[in-house]
């Protein structure tokens, strides 16, 4: 299966992570972490190892591709305490994890206006914000590989 998933900053009461730190962290981690929340709960109940994500960061001044994975093993229940602050307010809330492989974070940014066009996912194209408001997308096999070919591409906005 192939997969978008979707990166935004957290925001609770007291304080705020970015999502650039988030994906940083979790990257160098090699996992990624989800909440036990309906739909996300279904969702992530049906991701595999091997399949292939792209990460997308959502929000004012981003709405790019930023680079892509593997799921490395099953989902599994975050067993492990934070080591600090920071660790402490990005998983407040995240109860799963999934290890990752075959990590990339690419050169060049993908900006979704300049391939929105031939995104087999986004069928109206003029609200096509409303296909990045869940965590996790699932997309066609096509519309992976035409995105993963533009990161050798000049991003055009």
């Amino acid at each position: 299966m192939y997969y978008i998933f979707v990166v935004n900053d957290v925001k609770k009461d007291h304080y705020r992570i970015e999502a650039e730190k988030i994906v940083d962290y979790l990257l160098n981690k090699k996992i990624w972490i989800f909440q036990d929340t309906y739909p996300l709960n279904r969702q992530i109940k049906k991701l595999k190892r091997s399949d292939k994500v792209i990460i997308y960061l959502a929000g004012q001044k981003r709405m790019f591709f930023l680079g892509s994975f593997e799921i490395d093993g099953d989902i599994e229940q975050i067993n492990f305490s934070a080591s600090n602050e920071f660790e402490k307010n990005l998983l407040t809330g995240f109860k799963f994890y999934v290890p990752l492989k075959n990590i990339e974070i690419w050169s060049q940014k993908i900006f979704i206006k300049s391939i929105l066009q031939d995104l087999q996912f986004i069928n109206n194209k003029q609200h096509w914000g409303m296909f990045f408001k869940q965590a996790i997308k699932s997309i066609p096999e096509e519309d992976y590989y035409n995105i993963i070919s533009q990161k050798e591409k000049p991003s055009k906005i």
